[in-house]
């Protein structure tokens, strides 16, 4: 579940978002992957924590003018990380995994240069929820992929591949290797002042009271994987 204040910026309240994780798993600082970069707000909002990779298929700013000692990006794809096994000591996968081609193969290679015992903060969205977050278009996740995929298309005006996925998924990571999963939404609405200050505590409450219900139909899913 991510819930934004529209008077706050996205990113901001991601990084926040994650720093807030790191200092619940008690992360004091280390080597951190940020899988899927984007534009690099994440990776340069975490710096402090250690020294931070940024890869990504298409490096959309400039890696000369976001030059840092602690961030180093780099182009690359997910399903073929460039880095040896076990180099990380933190992994974000930061609403990445809908737009991955083969997502076996990329959390095998999440899974490969994890450090054994470490974690992934993976992010992704809900395809049973009924708004579909990149046009705001209702019920379209529910049409055949085929159609689904026109739709997405046409709205945003080039090709944007997509794949949602379901609980199914958790059965994937568990075959993997991955020896804990744990959802981390229920902390978050524990600690709503922290995480959802928009929110009022009584709806909060009633969430996290309906939520083995609420988390099949929730927007976004977040978990906590440790290898």
């Amino acid at each position: 579940m991510i819930i934004f204040s529209k008077r706050r910026n996205r990113e901001k309240t991601i990084v926040e978002r994650i720093d807030n994780v790191l200092n619940f798993l008690q992360f004091k600082n280390g080597i951190i992957l940020d899988d899927g970069t984007g534009s690099g707000k994440i990776a340069k909002g975490l710096q402090k924590r250690g020294y931070i990779v940024g890869i990504d298929q298409t490096l959309i700013f400039s890696t000369k003018k976001n030059r840092c000692s602690s961030i180093n990006f780099i182009k690359a794809i997910g399903e073929f990380l460039p880095f040896k096994s076990e180099s990380f000591d933190f992994i974000i996968s930061q609403m990445v995994l809908e737009h991955v081609l083969d997502v076996n193969k990329y959390l095998q290679e999440v899974f490969r240069v994890l450090k054994q015992n470490k974690m992934v903060y993976l992010a992704l969205p809900n395809r049973i929820f009924p708004i579909e977050p990149h046009t705001e278009i209702p019920l379209i996740t529910y049409f055949p992929h085929g159609l689904f995929q026109q739709i997405i298309n046409s709205k945003i005006g080039k090709t944007y591949p997509l794949n949602y996925l379901t609980y199914k998924i958790l059965k994937m990571i568990v075959a993997i290797g991955f020896k804990k999963v744990w959802d981390i939404v229920p902390y978050f609405l524990k600690n709503r002042a922290r995480f959802y200050p928009a929110v009022s505590a009584g709806v909060c409450r009633i969430l996290l009271r309906a939520y083995r219900l609420l988390r099949f139909f929730i927007p976004t899913w977040i978990w906590i994987l440790q290898k």
